[in-house]
């Protein structure tokens, strides 16, 4: 049977605004932001950013318009991926 045991809430969230991309983390101690990497649609890296907080902001300008992939690594190792529009 299909449920929704096991399932976690994702707790960062992403704005873009003109070619400012925030990433705002409602995350714990052990669950710190360590490293955010933007891909495109065809797994090509884009960006690769280290930061030790959680809520920041990043200049997008150079990034090509469309849709683009953000993975966020977390301090205890676990991944997370949001996808979003450049226009």
């Amino acid at each position: 049977a299909l449920g929704v045991e096991g399932l976690t809430k994702n707790k960062h969230y992403l704005s873009v605004n003109g070619n400012q991309l925030t990433i705002h983390s409602g995350v714990t101690a052990n669950n710190d932001l360590k490293q955010v990497r933007i891909f495109d649609l065809a797994g090509q890296l884009l960006l690769q950013q280290s930061h030790d907080e959680n809520n920041i902001s990043i200049n997008i300008d150079m990034l090509p318009r469309g849709m683009c992939i953000c993975e966020l690594l977390l301090n205890n190792n676990k991944r997370n991926t949001i996808k979003f529009l450049k226009y």
